[in-house]
C-alpha cells in the first residue's frame, strides 16, 4: 500500500473550474472542531480546494473526530463502500489523513490543519499534489492574513500549546542542580521513540517553490517520531532514519543553530521540526506578531556570566529571535555586555552553543510550562481553554443528537465559575485523568496505546 503516487489528478484542478464553495465551508467548520483550527478565509478556501477535491472535502467534512474504517466513513459520507476506500487511501496518500490498523483494516482520521496536512502537503515532493500552486497560495495568506492564521493556532493568551521549543542538551550539562525530565532530553526523545524518520521543513519547501531562496539550510531536517515515522514511510512521505542516523541529524541541526520545536507532550511525541528565523514561519510569528503573549518555550532560560563574557557580540548574531542586544555597562567601568529579553528567550540553547567562552547557559525557569502528559491530555486541555470542549467530548459531527448535547454541554463548560474550576491545574489534572481511562475503554481504546 502506499508506494505509488500515480493517482487520478482531477483533483487538482477543481478549483479552476469553478466549485461549490459551500463544501469547503463545511470541511472548514469541520476542521474548526479541533482545538487548533484555521480562519474561514476565502485564501484559505482557495488552499483547501487545492489540496481536496469536491468529493473529498465532502467526505472529510463527514469524517468523525476520532478513528474509522471505510464502511462507518461510506455511511457517514453517503459513498459507496468501494469508492470510499480507494478514496481513504488516496487522501492518505497525499498526508491528508492518518490511518492506523487494526486486526488488518485500516482506520482513518482527518488530520488536523496545523500541525498536520497543511505542512504534510509540502513534507515530501508528491507529484499527485499541486506543491507549487499550493505554496503559491500559502505565501497569500501568510503574508496577507498572518494576524487571522496566528490568533487560529496560537489563541489569544492561551497557556496550552501544540509545541514546544526543547533545548540543545550540551547547554544543561552546566545545570546540574535542576533535574532536567527525560522529556526535556532530546538524546530522550529519540531513544525513546519506537521509530523516526525525516522530512522536509514545510516553510523552506514552499518558500523554494516560490523562488525564495530565503537561506542555504537544508530541506530535508525535519523528524517524524514514533507511530506518525511508520504511518509516513508507509505513504513515502519522508524515510526512516535509524537511531544513530537521527542522532547525527540532530547534531548538524544544531551545529547550523536551527531551533528545535517538539510537540508539545511528555510521552510519545509525533514531531520535532527544526527551524530558523530565515524560512520557519513559527519562529518569526513570535518576534513579527506581538498580541498573542504566546508561551512557546523550552523549559529554561539563557544566562550570562559576566566574568567570562568577551562581548564578542556571537550570541546575539545567533539568536534567533533577537532576543539578546549588547548594552553598555558605565560601571566599574565601560564594557559592552549581552543583555537578554527573558520576555521572549525561547530557552533553545543556540547562543549557548554559539559562545566560545562558555559564558551563556541554561537554568530552569521559575514557572516550568505546561506539558501535557499524552496527545489526549494536550487536545483535551486546549479545547477547555479555547471553548471547544464539547466539540472535544462529541466528535462526530453527523450525529443530529450529539449537536442538541454539544449546546448543553458548552453552555455548562462556558459557565464562567465552571470553566474556572476546571482550569485549575489540580482539578484538570484529576478530570482529564478520568477522561484519559475513560477513552482507553472505549470503542477507541485500541487507538489510544499508539498515541
Amino acid at each position: 500500500m502506499g508506494g505509488s503516487h500515480h493517482h487520478d489528478h482531477s483533483h487538482s484542478h477543481d478549483h479552476q473550474h469553478g466549485h461549490d464553495s459551500k463544501t469547503y465551508d463545511h470541511l472548514l467548520n469541520r476542521i474548526d472542531a479541533n482545538a487548533v483550527s484555521l480562519p474561514k478565509t476565502p485564501l484559505v478556501k482557495k488552499a483547501l480546494s487545492v489540496l481536496f477535491s469536491q468529493e473529498e472535502a465532502k467526505l472529510a467534512s463527514k469524517m468523525p473526530g476520532e478513528f474509522a474504517n471505510a464502511a462507518k466513513v461510506s455511511k457517514l459520507a453517503g459513498i459507496p463502500l468501494e469508492k470510499t476506500k480507494k478514496m481513504l487511501e488516496n487522501m492518505a496518500d497525499r498526508g491528508l489523513l492518518f490511518d492506523l490498523y487494526r486486526y488488518s483494516e485500516p482506520h482513518y482520521l482527518l488530520l488536523p490543519a496545523i500541525p498536520g496536512f497543511i505542512e504534510f502537503s509540502l513534507a515530501t515532493e508528491n507529484p499527485a499534489i499541486p506543491q507549487k500552486e499550493m505554496a503559491a497560495i500559502w505565501k497569500q495568506i501568510r503574508e496577507n492574513e498572518h494576524h487571522a492564521l496566528f490568533t487560529s493556532l496560537f489563541g489569544i493568551n492561551q497557556e496550552t500549546q501544540f509545541g514546544r521549543i526543547i533545548s540543545y542538551e550540551d547547554t544543561l550539562k552546566q545545570n546540574a542542580e535542576h533535574e532536567v525530565c527525560s522529556y526535556d532530553r532530546v538524546s530522550e526523545v529519540i531513544e525513546e521513540a519506537r521509530a523516526v524518520g525525516v522530512v522536509y521543513c514545510h516553510c523552506r519547501h514552499e518558500r523554494k517553490l516560490n523562488g525564495e531562496e530565503v537561506c542555504s539550510h537544508p530541506l530535508e531536517v525535519c523528524i517524524t517520531l514514533g507511530i506518525t515515522a511508520d504511518v509516513f514511510s508507509r505513504h513515502n512521505i519522508g524515510r526512516k532514519l535509524d537511531k544513530a542516523a537521527a542522532r547525527e541529524l540532530l547534531a548538524q541541526t544544531e551545529e547550523m543553530g536551527l531551533v528545535h520545536m517538539l510537540d508539545n507532550v511528555q510521552s510519545k511525541p509525533a514531531f520535532m521540526c527544526n527551524c530558523c528565523s530565515c524560512a520557519c514561519d513559527m519562529v518569526r510569528s513570535f518576534y513579527e506578531v506581538s498580541p498573542f503573549n504566546t508561551v512557546m518555550t523550552s523549559n529554561f532560560i539563557a544566562q550570562v556570566q559576566v566574568d567570562k563574557c568577551t562581548a564578542c557580540g556571537r550570541c546575539a548574531r545567533a539568536c534567533p529571535i533577537g532576543a539578546i542586544t549588547l548594552k553598555k555597562n558605565l560601571s566599574p567601568k565601560v564594557v559592552l555586555y549581552p543583555e537578554i529579553e527573558e520576555s521572549i528567550c525561547f530557552g533553545c540553547g543556540v547562543c549557548a552553543k554559539a559562545c566560545k567562552e562558555e559564558a551563556l547557559y541554561l537554568v530552569a525557569r521559575k514557572q516550568r510550562l505546561i506539558t501535557p502528559e499524552t496527545a489526549f491530555h494536550r487536545m483535551a486541555l486546549t479545547a477547555l481553554e479555547r471553548g471547544k470542549f464539547q466539540d472535544f467530548l462529541l466528535a462526530n459531527p453527523s450525529n443530529l443528537t450529539q449537536k442538541g448535547a454539544k449546546v448543553m454541554i458548552k453552555s455548562f463548560l462556558n459557565f464562567p465559575l465552571t470553566k474556572k474550576i476546571l482550569l485549575q491545574k489540580e482539578v484538570n489534572s484529576r478530570f482529564l485523568n478520568v477522561l484519559f481511562e475513560a477513552a482507553k475503554k472505549s470503542d477507541m481504546g485500541w487507538a489510544m496505546e499508539w498515541l
